[in-house]
């Protein structure tokens, strides 16, 4: 398995409105997000190919150290909140994480896995886990995240043939 930088995209403290992933190679099998979040209120959201109908299925597990929350629905995206650092978290710190797009040329639905942990200096943490299914049979050649007030450290995709 070889995984192949795409592009990096380095946000400062000034935010971005959205950031755009575009002209992907479609000579790879999957594909895989990288990033690092700070949310100071709402939330990112990720769609592919500006698809915003409810076509993305989402099953997620939400655990905070003491409890465990369960939810699926279909929307028009799916969200990377949950599990991000927030202004009740530790200061400047920011949580990591990934999302796994499989099969991301294949003419059937695709399926995701996304995960997020918090980075917190108190007693309680967060981890999101979540599968996604992206209803399309269309290869993905954009990611785009859409931003609701927060920083990004950095967000990389890499293609993995």
């Amino acid at each position: 398995m070889a995984m192949t930088l795409i592009q990096t995209v380095t946000v400062g403290s000034g935010g971005a409105a959205s950031i755009e992933f575009t002209g992907i190679p479609q000579d790879r099998k999957d594909l895989v997000v990288l990033y690092s979040m700070r949310r100071s209120s709402g939330g990112a959201r990720l769609q592919f190919n500006d698809d915003t109908g409810n076509i993305y299925d989402v099953l997620y597990f939400f655990g905070s150290g003491s409890s465990v929350i369960t939810n699926s629905f279909t929307t028009g995206y799916i969200g990377l909140n949950d599990g991000s650092n927030s202004t009740s978290t530790t200061a400047n710190t920011f949580a990591s994480g990934l999302v796994y797009i499989a099969n991301y040329t294949s003419s059937a639905d695709k399926t995701i896995s996304s995960e997020v942990v918090t980075e917190n200096n108190a007693t309680q943490a967060y981890a999101n886990l979540a599968a996604n299914r992206y209803n399309s049979s269309s290869a993905i050649t954009k990611v785009k995240w859409t931003l609701s007030a927060n920083e990004f450290s950095s967000i990389s995709l890499y293609s993995i043939s």
